[in-house]
């Protein structure tokens, strides 16, 4: 699958993170990042950098307008 979308221009998303690239996503969620701009920065899905982030006891923030 991944040569299919590769011959055609697209970059698929599902890439891991190196432990790099985690820390620096654990800096940059703690400085206000939210999981878009992190996910847009690492070139992966969100739910990527949320999934390593819980992995590594990150606390997440609340939603804007979601009540708990």
């Amino acid at each position: 699958m991944s040569n299919i979308l590769k011959r055609h221009g697209i970059t698929p998303r599902w890439r891991h993170l190196t432990d790099e690239q985690i820390t620096e996503a654990i800096q940059f969620y703690r400085e206000g990042w939210s999981l878009a701009k992190l996910g847009k920065h690492f070139g992966v899905a969100n739910s990527t950098i949320c999934a390593q982030l819980l992995k590594h006891n990150v606390p997440m923030r609340q939603r804007p307008g979601w009540k708990k």
